[in-house]
């Protein structure tokens, strides 16, 4: 069941609210002008949840996608799609650093084995190459 917190002069959804989709997935957080924008949570039907900026009625920012499988990706989207450097943390402690560029893997993709030693030269070059 849809609730917000208001509407703007034009009557549209505005301010903070709630809304339930029919496929299941439930958004809570900022709403501008009917659309998700600002800072909010997206709980997906299939256990999946997303927290963080949107504009424009899609990911659009800094947020944290939670897998239901207990992993997560953190970094920037760009219009809906993975853009930028991001780091997924496995359940099991394994990490991976990948850079997205609008929503597809670019570059070298730095994998970090859980219970390792990790060498400081490889996370340098790994900082290195993401910022180039």
């Amino acid at each position: 069941m849809p609730c917000w917190g208001g509407r703007d002069g034009d009557g549209k959804k505005a301010g903070q609210g709630q809304n339930t989709y029919m496929n299941g997935d439930r958004y809570v957080g900022s709403w501008k002008n009917d659309v998700r924008e600002g800072y909010g949570t997206l709980y997906m039907a299939d256990g999946d949840r997303f927290e963080g900026a949107w504009a424009n009625d899609a990911m659009h920012g800094a947020g944290v996608y939670y897998f239901a499988d207990g992993n997560r990706a953190e970094g920037e989207w760009r219009q809906g799609k993975a853009h930028g450097r991001f780091t997924k943390y496995y359940a099991n402690g394994d990490r991976e650093v990948q850079e997205f560029r609008e929503g597809e893997p670019r570059g070298r993709r730095f994998f970090y084995p859980a219970n390792s030693v990790l060498s400081v030269l490889d996370w340098l070059l790994c900082c290195i190459e993401q910022c180039a």
